[in-house]
């Protein structure tokens, strides 16, 4: 029985003239479009982490787990964030190599999604990425999403 009704929160949305529709996109690559959303969000003050999003996994039985974790660089070839390979996520990463990341900018009313196969970087690639970030030399390891880049304005 469900004992708390979270009904009446909602916020209202603006009407159907104020919909995000593709047609209305100025920049058509989606990695540009990201690139020039998070410019916009990552020097907003309002932001405390513009680079945060949701990291979605599976098991190999298909059991969907979902955490939160920075983002730590982007290119065309994906997107970077750290894992432990032994922490829950590394171990689904590694049954099965394929996830889902999602940024919500609230202050933006946007949000991101972006799918796709994950791999671990070379070790050369690591180790650089490792020498630029002394306050992440720890255990932890990088993983690439590259990935299917799915964009979303919610209005």
């Amino acid at each position: 029985m469900i004992r708390k009704l979270c009904l009446g929160m909602r916020h209202p949305y603006h009407d159907i003239n104020d919909y995000f529709l593709e047609d209305n996109i100025e920049v058509k690559e989606p990695l540009d479009l990201f690139h020039k959303w998070f410019q916009v969000v990552k020097t907003d003050t309002r932001t405390v982490e513009p680079n945060a999003m949701c990291l979605s996994t599976c098991t190999k039985d298909g059991y969907p787990s979902a955490r939160f974790v920075l983002l730590k660089g982007y290119s065309k070839e994906g997107f970077i964030f750290f894992t432990h390979y032994s922490s829950r996520k590394g171990q689904q990463l590694a049954e099965n190599p394929r996830a889902a990341l999602t940024f919500y900018w609230e202050h933006y009313s946007r949000s991101v999604r972006i799918e796709g196969d994950v791999e671990k970087l070379p070790l050369r690639m690591q180790i650089s990425t490792l020498e630029t970030d002394l306050i992440r030399v720890r255990l932890e390891l990088y993983v690439v999403i590259k990935a299917n880049l799915y964009l979303a304005e919610m209005r």
